[in-house]
């Protein structure tokens, strides 16, 4: 199960399968990072209480949990219906929009995620992405394996858009805002709309991932 690319070129292919090892390791290890430290909670969400914390917590491993038990296809579009700026698109389920990892009373995640269809529609602005991006204001090594553009506010990277376009096919989040600065100004402005906004998590997850490549 978990990403499935067969429709992809054998480059993209290559380079997703190894965001999928990426991605459930770092959601693993953000789910344990907070037991001992909130602050990145506090920074994207503007949260850090244990109520939150808790929550925060099983959705990472519910992430997890659906890469490894359903299959999400990742399929490239049609130039001609395809918007030209668009990165990618979820495209709706046919069960309907739901937040898949939470469940129903006295029903399992799994369960109410069963003969689900995923399907994440590349756009064509894709290609263009970086791999890996981390904001610029951070001192960090440039490894050869993970190239990371230096951009404060620019491109998204590849890895951060199959991570927001995940969060809408299993959390059922909105896109209320997007870009790094304008999801840290919605923290500020509603912290309870940041927990709903799909590029908080992205950012977040991806912040997550970046951690052991900055020199704080």
């Amino acid at each position: 199960m978990g990403l499935n690319t067969e429709t992809l070129a054998p480059p993209e292919q290559h380079l997703i399968r190894n965001m999928e090892v990426i991605l459930l390791s770092t959601l693993r290890t953000a789910s344990i990072l907070l037991d001992k430290e909130t602050g990145l909670s506090m920074k994207y969400f503007g949260d850090r209480s244990p109520r939150w914390i808790f929550y925060l917590q099983v959705m990472l491993r519910r992430m997890a949990t659906m890469l490894s038990i359903h299959e999400f296809e990742l399929h490239g579009s049609h130039i001609n219906s395809v918007n030209s700026s668009s990165y990618a698109n979820a495209e709706r389920p046919f069960s309907g929009w739901r937040n898949n990892a939470l469940g129903k009373k006295n029903v399992s995640f799994i369960t109410c995620s069963q003969y689900t269809d995923f399907h994440i529609k590349l756009g064509a602005t894709w290609h263009t992405a970086p791999n890996y991006y981390l904001p610029d204001f951070y001192c960090y090594p440039t490894k050869p394996a993970y190239p990371m553009a230096r951009i404060k506010e620019g491109p998204v990277s590849k890895f951060h858009i199959v991570i927001h376009e995940l969060t809408h096919l299993i959390y059922n989040t909105d896109d209320i805002v997007y870009g790094y600065g304008q999801c840290l100004e919605l923290v500020r402005q509603s912290p309870e709309d940041s927990k709903r906004n799909a590029d908080n998590w992205a950012f977040f997850i991806e912040h997550v991932w970046g951690l052991p490549y900055l020199n704080d």
